[in-house]
Parts: structure tokens; C-alpha cells; sequence
């Protein structure tokens, strides 16, 4: 509670001059919009918040910089769009060109979207049983079961936390006593609900009639908890046993 309070205490502090910094200016949208043409209605939204504050880690889903993708907005698609995933706010946000500043995209208008080989699905507007708002990469789609993997990256200012964190990057900076820390979880969908999956324990649970089919995976101390490529393994199990 703390440090939410921090965060939104030192954002709502800088918001006047965030909006004024952030905002196209007049003379220049004009022109903005004559050379995106029909794609202009995806810059139209709010400009996107600039965090006031220096801290280490990232806020997007894998890294800052925004990749060429593309995403179907109010049932249109876009092609070759600058894009990204904030996963602290977990919101979609794009760019007109590298320069420009990010606009934040309503997630009711939002369908899907793919960018550096990843697919996401929105579940705001699409929700499913067992699994949070929030956009998800669609890592697994089988014959009976569909892995989805979430990303939250939480801001901590914690003594701890804070530790650990640059203990784990050396390269960040250590007079610089905010991050962002990632947190991943997975979800398994059969039969249209959702169910949180955390490493080999909860797959062994979920998965129990077939255990022993996999045991090299579902092994404790082999098992990366925050590995895609271990959740997708034994989906990709289960799914030649299910033929």
C-alpha cells in the first residue's frame, strides 16, 4: 500500500507538466495527421504516462523499445505498427514513428495484436473464467488446452526488494532506488476456464493422471518456473498423449 501511494503521489505531483511536455502540439498535428492518414485514428487516444521518476527495470513487456507490429483496432486490422505492451498498466500503447510520444490505446477497442514474434489476446473485452483482466501472450494453443503467460512489472521501493533486484542486474543502477520487478504466471485453458499454473508442483496437479508421462519435465530441481519453453513442453505432451 505503501509504495502505491509513493508512486501515485510523485506522478500526480508532475501530472500538469506530464500532459503539457506529452501532448502533440497544434501546429504540428496537422501534418500528423494528413501523413498517417487512415491509420491517424490510432494516434487519436490519450497520450500515454510518462513515469516522473528514475528506476531501474522496465515497465513494458520485454523491453522499452517499441517493435514493428500489427493489431486489430475496433474490428480493423493495422499493419507495420509501432507497438507495445505496458505491463505495469497493462495497457497496449503505440507510436506514429520512434520520436513521437506513445499513445495508450482503450482496451475495449483493442482485439489482438502480435509484434516480435509474440501474440497477445485482450481479456478485458474477451474475459475467460479463472483468468484476470489483462493482456496475455498466447504461448500454446493445443487440441484441448491453450497456455497463456502474463506479465506484471510492479513498482517496489522496497529495501529488500530493491536488493534483490540488483543483485540479479549488475548493469543497473545502484543509486537509483525504484524498480520495476518482473512477475510471470501462466494459465492453462480447457474447456473455456482458466487455471494459474506456478511451476512443476501445480502442472503435476493439474496434470495428474499423466504425470508420469513427463516426469523429466514436471522434476523440481530441472524446472524453471518462469521459463515459457518448460510450460509449452508439457503442453506439447499432454497433447500427443490426448490424440
Amino acid at each position: 500500500m505503501k509504495t502505491n501511494l509513493a508512486i501515485a503521489s510523485a506522478i500526480l505531483f508532475l501530472l500538469p507538466s506530464l500532459w503539457g511536455i506529452d501532448a502533440l502540439r497544434a501546429q504540428e498535428y496537422g501534418s500528423f495527421m494528413e501523413e498517417a492518414g487512415l491509420s491517424s485514428v490510432l494516434y487519436r487516444g490519450r497520450v500515454a504516462l510518462r513515469y516522473p521518476f528514475a528506476f531501474n527495470g522496465t515497465v513494458y513487456w520485454s523491453g522499452p523499445e517499441f517493435k514493428t507490429g500489427s493489431l486489430v483496432f475496433n474490428s480493423k486490422r493495422y499493419e507495420g505498427v509501432l507497438l507495445n505492451v505496458n505491463a505495469n498498466l497493462h495497457e497496449v500503447q503505440v507510436r506514429w514513428s520512434a520520436s513521437s510520444p506513445a499513445v495508450a490505446l482503450s482496451p475495449s477497442m483493442v482485439e489482438s495484436l502480435s509484434f516480435d514474434s509474440m501474440v497477445f489476446e485482450n481479456m478485458y473485452s474477451n474475459p475467460v473464467p479463472g483468468i484476470p483482466q489483462g493482456y496475455y501472450q498466447l504461448l500454446y494453443k493445443g487440441r484441448n488446452h491453450t497456455l497463456y503467460k502474463r506479465v506484471d512489472r510492479n513498482y517496489s521501493d522496497g529495501i529488500d526488494a530493491v536488493d534483490r533486484f540488483l543483485y540479479e542486474h549488475p548493469d543497473a543502477n545502484p543509486k537509483v532506488r525504484r524498480i520495476f520487478e518482473p512477475k510471470y504466471s501462466f494459465y492453462i485453458v480447457t474447456d473455456g476456464k482458466g487455471t494459474l499454473v506456478k511451476g512443476a508442483a501445480a502442472l503435476r496437479r493439474y496434470f495428474k493422471p499423466l504425470k508420469s508421462r513427463f516426469r523429466a519435465f514436471l522434476f523440481d530441481g530441472n524446472f524453471n518456473k518462469d521459463d515459457d519453453a518448460m510450460y509449452v513442453g508439457v503442453l506439447q505432451i499432454v497433447d500427443e498423449y490426448e490424440k
